[in-house]
């Protein structure tokens, strides 16, 4: 059996069992090999020891509960094996740089170890980990009102983001065609449209609803409600780092309750925008609406 394969039936038994004793000879159990040889394929997989692993795991899935339920702070730690509130607290406070109660009232981002599929690859090896998190601190939250307006957008059959998009026939001069529009409400967007329960990546412009101007063949107008917008911005980085900004910035975006603020997603009807730019660096847009 493969080691990826092996690693990940493990995590898959780790996951069911989090608020259980968790024995190597069990998990071991799983896949059928020793328990060295489990424990060095995991450490080499995972970038991490099994043990440290499955702290990571319990105490994110603990500040989840501490997040979206009422339970009482004592009841949450026994629950994940802790044997006291003191224990429990200094293990948050070391994985989160916050206390428990702190979290509770305050909801801060903070960065959550996640389910993990070794096969997408959701695990960070070594130091790529700790740096993940410190990015995450670095994405700063806003918000805006965008007014009713008309969206002139391009999509391709096919291309759910970015770069698939860029990689379809006509891409390159339909890019270069928007950025040449005048008339419009900033620069070109990127994003995703829900349409009748379906998702779809789009590029194109925003201009004012009484825009009259010429509108390039292949793109299709939409009207776009007036909104509130969350804005996850990371600030300008080094090109290389690129990868490692986005998915800090959609972690944080995930991570974050409209519900806690007083409001609700509202992306049923209005685009999800994302963007890069000198300036600004790095931002995710999600539209939300008053509860």
């Amino acid at each position: 059996m493969e080691w990826k394969v092996c690693v990940q039936k493990m995590i898959d038994y780790i996951e069911k069992h989090l608020k259980e004793d968790i024995l190597l000879e069990d998990v071991a159990a799983q896949v059928g090999y020793s328990k060295f040889y489990c424990s060095k394929a995991f450490h080499i997989e995972a970038g991490m020891s099994m043990k440290e692993f499955i702290r990571l795991r319990r105490i994110s899935a603990a500040a989840l509960q501490l997040r979206d339920t009422r339970r009482r702070i004592l009841d949450i730690a026994l629950d994940f094996g802790y044997n006291s509130q003191e224990a429990f607290t200094r293990a948050f406070t070391d994985a989160f740089d916050i206390t428990p109660g702190a979290y509770r009232k305050r909801k801060n981002p903070i960065p959550l170890f996640l389910e993990c599929n070794i096969n997408h690859q959701h695990i960070k090896k070594g130091d790529d980990c700790s740096m993940q998190e410190e990015m995450m601190k670095d994405v700063k939250i806003t918000f805006l009102a965008k007014p009713e307006r008309k969206m002139l957008v391009m999509h391709r059959e096919g291309a759910n983001d970015y770069h698939e998009l860029c990689e379809t026939e006509g891409a390159e001069k339909m890019w270069g065609t928007l950025v040449s529009m005048q008339g419009t409400l900033g620069g070109v967007i990127c994003g995703w449209l829900n349409e009748n329960g379906e998702t779809r990546y789009v590029w194109g412009v925003e201009v004012p609803l009484d825009y009259n101007g010429p509108i390039p063949e292949g793109l299709e107008t939409v009207i776009a409600s007036a909104c509130d917008y969350v804005k996850f911005c990371h600030p300008p980085y080094k090109e290389e780092m690129h990868e490692a900004v986005t998915e800090a910035v959609w972690n944080v975006s995930e991570l974050w309750n409209p519900k806690d603020h007083g409001w609700e997603w509202y992306d049923e009807v209005n685009p999800v925008y994302e963007d890069d730019t000198e300036a600004e660096g790095y931002m995710v847009l999600k539209p939300v609406k008053k509860l």
